[in-house]
């Protein structure tokens, strides 16, 4: 060879000198600020746990690359002025995309590093590794991330000297020994002469040899070799995380992607398929069923007939055959037939577990109704809304009554209501799942076909009455003519109690949620001698070696059949995996099996496209298991329950769970847990499951739950675990045991035990209820002052729970601690939970201690201490006898009198103020809240001036009138009050207290009080006219229309919402002062926005600042996008009320003033997302409400004075509810339209218009 014209050394010294002088100093910024918001994880789906260190035991897989798409690509590059290696570069993009649901993906790539001539012939390794960090978002086409990835791609290039190993170090990047510093996958275009093979040197005989060992560097190198004639694809994979069967789909997906976006470049990427064409189109589906004719009823009553004096349920001593059962359920049915249930009604069963609550259900079924099971150990408020919200037409509680003869079944159809249970979902609401008989038939249909199914057997009733598997519980042990038992004594929470009763009463089929099915098997002494058969279901189920045990093998029984199964209580049981019979080759997490009969199970994407084998999709259901919908919410029903577009026939549906699975090797489905319980720590992707199963094998665990910690979220977990009773653990060895076992950023920062676990009725962990994690306090602070009192004791915990801190003592105040407003609603809310108290958030603010504001509470009457959340509104609208009208004046023929408006500095009011200084020639009388004339007349003409109103001469005719609506005689005192009444000859009374967090207590003062005295001064100015500004949201109730005339005593209202409450009684007033001879108008508003031609608005109020945050963090919450707002102009609410005022409408007292043309929040953000560049996506609320906590916590952000209000608990509850709300605008509509006055529509022109008042409020931080 000849003599090389550089030694390595010397480049190796000339670069160290670049370094060190400064020459990449440029490539350094430019990779620096590249990777400033850090380098996310490409978390690809894996078939094993990634071990805690990286292991390198690899294997390849190898596919040709057909010439067709080797040119195909290559032109397309080429037409696009790209290179081949950015055309492959962009299909692996797109491809890792979809695998691991992440918009940006990271790859390593190695660049020769002989940039100069002289280093062309040159032996040393010059080999830098660029880092290729892509941006892929799945609305844009190929051929824009083609045009991308250039960019990508070029830039990196020409910043290609900078040492990789330098920009690690230098970035500070956290090292994992289970991973890769900076990416994870390497991609890599061979040129020919480079490839692997045998190389040509002169005089040498080169050949390559296999070692017998692949080393795989990466969890994954895909590599392109350009051979003479042929492109080679190879992936190299690490074993440690992948199976060959994944490789292989995945370097099929690969080329089949290239061909599809050859064939068209133009097409989104989430419309691109990734199945391959062998992949099954339709999902993962059941055997075909052929239902037999009649509902589950039906065939109770033939079995039942066919063997009466077979024992249906015992319970205690007592006993109640097949016939007995029947025959009293059939004598209830027609007493509820006689009382009006029957098909389409809804019947409610409140009752104990009892024979008598078993014969209820059944007895509402027989009659035709569908039936409502509520818990009677609910508070009574929650048990009334739930009645309500069914529209239940009886409620069956206490004694049975004196029943009329039996009678037959009433015939329901399978399309007919069955049940309906209240479920709160993932979000916190209650929602109420309407079940068809053809679900419950189904899947009992199928249940009673399986293997050794059929058999009559011995069945606890131990479901929670409120809970789905309650009806298959019952009616699988009834159609198969077994026993149903029942045993008291609150066996749920006694696990041993649980266990003797198994038992002592011989039970040979138990339905249980995976959580009680552990309790129970660790309280197992030896091997349950009469279980045959055990179905869980509710949620994963984990199998522990308490478990085994107890259904292994007895003497005299071969061993008990355990059965997984899934469903959510929108569709029941849809899936069902039987493990096999050897106890010990129970898998820790079983699958959930494959669909039952008439099911299809689709696992799909965000585009709704299907996932291939092995990778996470949200589950979507189809088939007869689906409910009707959402009881009365047609808006959620549309939201949860879409269109199937897989499906052969039109009209068809799809039921998203929101659960993330995949489809296993095998063909069975792997439950992987919620959506929106993945985490992601420090970057990385983190499912809670995982981390609990291996904290699970801990010899002294029990159990463990695994959630991220609120106060750090993004950067640490906290782990909640109960401990066998003879184990004694510290946390540190619970830390090192997961640390030889997992990544460093899957290790809990917190370890906390308890004693149990809080469930929720059904038996899942209520991980709402996992007390607060300790953090710590403060160096320096004084000992804190234990509780004293039982009410003491119980706020502490609230400020626990809230702060994450303990002990807190009771002179600590809250604020000092670390409260502020966002933390109040939640504080509010524990209060409500656990001391029972609904407090006013003016309370926490005067007393910010325990001991103040318990000392506060004591001060309420007795029986405060669980006040009801509804205000006896009736009680509260009792206008005092002496408000009359006075005889009349004789004014003769004096001018006009003036009019007295209240509310002029709001911003409603100061357009009425200008419409009426427009539209009248004498004085405005304006009632201000000041403490002189002259302080008032200054806040007047700046409510003016800040909406452009403010003209020449207005201070003439403007009377400020210092007063107050709160105080007795407005504050004028009774002289002024007289003189006053004795001057106006109209009121329009606009003045309010608008503040949505305040209870009724609060609000009552100036809305409720101020309107009787607005009408006590009517009265004694002769009758005036009383003009009444008030609000749609005194309608409560949703999916009703409510018009003008409608009456609203049946509207319910909480003390916590207290301004719609207080409306709602001045409403009521004025209505009661109209029968006196009171002339009274009232003018409900809806959403009130800018002027119509200015565009002058209140950016300040809640609608302006929540569009306003929205564009500034770039999200909204999905579960608010389709709900319909009304935009009304301010000028048109205006030119309405005072025209109203000086011609009145005959017969026409009370007006709608809200635009009949409504807008869906998408409609309107993706225009103002449009005119602000800036785009704007959905996020789940839970989600959204993580994610705006820092922007709300800026001063400057317009979030910040409204998240209190969107952290309640109850805000998307009450959203969805207006939603429903009808307001009926017709009769105000016409009316107006034929004076002339069209309300304006929203077009383009009235959104560029809010769009600019909302960019005010933004300000300049994303204009």
């Amino acid at each position: 060879m000849p003599p090389l014209a550089i030694q390595y050394r010397d480049f190796a010294a000339w670069q160290n000198a670049r370094l060190a002088g400064g020459d990449l100093d440029r490539q350094r910024e430019v990779w620096r600020r590249k990777l400033a918001a850090g380098v996310p994880v490409l978390d690809l789906p894996s078939d094993t746990p990634r071990p805690a260190v990286q292991t390198h035991d690899g294997a390849r897989v190898r596919r040709p690359v057909p010439p067709a798409l080797h040119a195909g690509l290559r032109e397309l590059a080429a037409r696009e002025r790209a290179t081949l290696f950015m055309g492959l570069l962009a299909v692996v993009d797109l491809v890792l995309h979809r695998h691991a649901g992440q918009t940006r993906i990271v790859l390593g790539a190695p660049v020769s590093g002989r940039l100069r001539a002289e280093l062309a012939e040159q032996s040393g390794f010059y080999v830098n590794t660029l880092l290729l960090v892509q941006d892929v978002d799945p609305r844009q086409t190929f051929l824009g991330l083609l045009h991308a990835v250039r960019r990508t791609v070029v830039a990196a290039h020409e910043n290609q000297e900078y040492p990789f190993d330098t920009l690690v170090d230098e970035l500070a990047v956290e090292r994992h020994p289970s991973r890769h510093p900076l990416f994870d996958v390497l991609i890599t275009l061979n040129e020919p002469g480079v490839a692997a093979g045998a190389a040509a040197v002169a005089g040498l005989d080169i050949r390559p040899m296999k070692s017998g060992y692949e080393r795989s560097k990466f969890d994954l190198s895909i590599t392109f070799d350009r051979l003479p004639d042929e492109l080679l694809l190879t992936l190299k994979y690490n074993r440690s995380l992948f199976r060959s069967e994944r490789m292989e789909r995945l370097a099929d997906q690969l080329l089949t992607v290239m061909e599809r976006v050859i064939e068209n470049p133009e097409q989104r990427l989430e419309e691109i398929p990734l199945a391959l064409p062998e992949d099954p189109q339709d999902g993962l589906t059941g055997p075909r069923l052929e239902l037999e004719p009649g509902t589950v009823v039906d065939w109770l009553a033939t079995r039942a007939a066919r063997r009466p004096g077979r024992i249906a349920l015992e319970a205690g001593g007592e006993r109640m055959t097949y016939g007995e059962l029947t025959e009293r359920a059939a004598r209830l049915a027609g007493l509820l037939r006689r009382r009006g249930a029957g098909p389409g009604q809804v019947v409610g069963v409140c009752l104990e577990p009892s024979p008598a609550l078993l014969v209820s259900v059944l007895g509402v079924l027989w009659s035709g109704a569908a039936c409502l099971p509520l818990d009677p150990g609910l508070p009574r408020e929650r048990l009334a809304l739930l009645v309500e919200e069914a529209r239940a037409a009886v409620v069956l509680e206490g004694d049975e009554p004196s029943l009329p003869a039996a009678e037959s079944p009433r015939r329901a159809g399978l399309d007919d209501l069955a049940y309906v249970v209240y479920t709160s979902g993932s979000t916190g609401v209650p929602k109420g799942v309407a079940m068809p008989h053809r679900c419950l038939a189904n899947l009992l249909a199928w249940q009673l076909q399986q293997p050794g199914f059929g058999r009559p057997r011995r069945t606890l009733q131990a479901a929670h009455v409120g809970f789905d598997v309650f009806f298959q519980e019952v009616f699988s042990t009834w159609l198969t003519g077994g026993t149903l038992v029942l045993v008291g004594g609150g066996l749920r929470g006694d696990p041993a109690a649980f266990q003797a009763a198994l038992e002592e009463h011989r039970i040979e089929r138990l339905f249980l949620p995976p959580v009680l099915l552990q309790h129970v098997a660790a309280a197992a002494e030896r091997e349950n001698a009469h279980l045959s058969e055990v179905i869980a279901a509710g949620e994963r189920l984990r199998v522990t070696p308490a478990l085994r045990k107890m259904l292994a093998p007895a003497p005299g029984r071969p061993g008990c059949r355990l059965i997984n199964q899934y469903g959510p209580s929108e569709t029941h049981v849809v899936t069902s995996c039987t493990l096999p019979a050897e106890v010990a080759a129970w898998p820790e997490h079983p699958s959930i099996g494959r669909p039952v009969a008439n099911t299809r199970i689709h696992l799909l994407d965000g585009a709704l496209q299907p996932v291939p084998a092995g990778v996470p999709g949200e589950l979507f259901i189809a088939g007869e298991n689906l409910a009707r919908g959402y009881l009365h919410a047609p808006r959620l029903t549309a939201e949860r329950f879409i269109p199937d577009p897989f499906a052969a026939e039109p009209g068809e549906r799809l039921y998203r769970t929101g659960d993330s699975a995949r489809r296993l090797w095998s063909g069975e489905i792997e439950l992987l847990g919620r959506l929106d319980d993945q985490l992601k720590i420090r970057g990385f992707r983190v499912e809670p499951g995982e981390v609990e199963a291996v904290l699970a094998r801990h010899p002294g665990v029990r159990e463990g739950v695994v959630v991220e910690d609120p106060q750090h979220r993004g950067e640490r977990l906290l782990a909640y675990v109960v401990m066998r009773p003879e184990a004694a653990v510290e946390e540190q060895e619970l830390g090192r045991f997961l640390a030889a076992r997992l990544p460093a950023h899957m290790i809990p920062s917190l370890f906390v035990q308890l004693a149990a676990f809080p469930l929720t009725p059904s038996g899942k962990v209520d991980r709402r209820r996992l007390p607060a994690a300790s953090g710590g306090g403060e160096a320096g602070r004084q000992p804190h002052r234990p509780a004293e009192t039982p009410l003491q004791e119980r706020l502490v915990a609230c400020w626990e729970a809230v702060l994450d801190r303990r002990p807190v003592g009771i002179d600590d105040s809250f604020f000092t601690l670390g409260g502020h407003s966002l933390l109040l609603v939640r504080l509010l809310a524990e209060i409500r939970e656990r001391a029972g108290f609904a407090v006013p958030m003016a309370w926490l603010w005067r007393h910010p201690t325990i001991e103040a504001l318990a000392a506060r509470l004591q001060e309420e009457p007795s029986g405060a201490a669980q006040p009801s959340l509804f205000v006896d509104l009736a009680q509260e609208a009792r206008l005092p006898e002496e408000i009359v009208p006075r005889v009349p004046r004789n004014d003769g023929t004096a001018p006009p009198r003036p009019v007295l408006l209240t509310g002029a500095t709001g911003f409603v009011g100061a357009f009425l103020l200008r419409e009426l200084l427009d539209r009248t020639s004498g004085p405005v009388l304006c009632l201000v809240r000041a403490g002189g004339a002259a302080q008032a007349g200054g806040r007047l003409d700046a409510a003016l001036a800040s909406y452009g109103l403010r003209r020449a001469g207005d201070r003439e005719r403007i009377v400020p009138v210092p007063g107050d609506l709160a105080r007795p005689f407005l504050g004028l005192g009774e002289e002024g009050f007289a003189r006053r009444a004795a001057e106006i000859g109209a009121i329009v009374h606009c003045g309010a207290s608008v503040h949505f967090t305040s209870p009724y207590t609060v609000s009552r003062v100036a809305n409720v009080e101020g309107t009787i005295e607005i009408l006590r001064l009517s009265a004694a100015a002769g009758g005036v006219p009383v003009h009444a500004i008030s609000t749609v949201g005194i309608f409560s109730l949703p999916d009703g229309e409510h018009t003008e005339t409608a009456a609203i005593d049946g509207q319910r209202h909480s003390i916590v919402n207290g301004y719609a409450a207080s409306k709602w009684v001045a409403e009521k007033l004025l209505q009661e002062a109209r029968g006196r001879g009171l002339p009274t108008h009232l003018y409900r508003l809806g959403r009130v926005t800018g002027h119509s031609v200015t565009g002058a608005a209140n950016g300040k109020d809640f609608f302006h600042r929540l569009l306003a945050g929205a564009l500034e963090i770039g999200t909204f919450p999905e579960e608010l996008l389709e709900v319909e707002i009304d935009l009304t102009p301010v000028d048109w609410v205006a030119r309405a009320v005072v025209s109203l005022l000086l011609a009145p409408e005959e017969g026409a007292a009370d007006w709608h003033l809200v635009n009949p043309r409504r807008l869906s929040y998408r409609c309107v953000l993706e225009e103002l997302a449009r005119l602000a560049g800036r785009p704007v996506v959905g996020l789940p609320f839970r989600v959204w409400l993580r994610q705006i906590e820092d922007a709300a916590a800026a001063e400057v952000s317009p979030l910040h004075r409204i998240a209190p209000v969107l952290c309640d608990p109850d805000y998307l509850f009450k959203i969805r509810t207006e939603a429903r709300r009808a307001v009926s605008v017709r009769a105000s509509m016409a009316r107006l339209e034929a004076r002339g006055l069209s309300c304006p529509v929203p077009d383009a022109r009235l959104l560029a218009l809010l769009h600019r008042a909302v960019q005010r409020e933004a300000g300049a931080a994303w204009s």
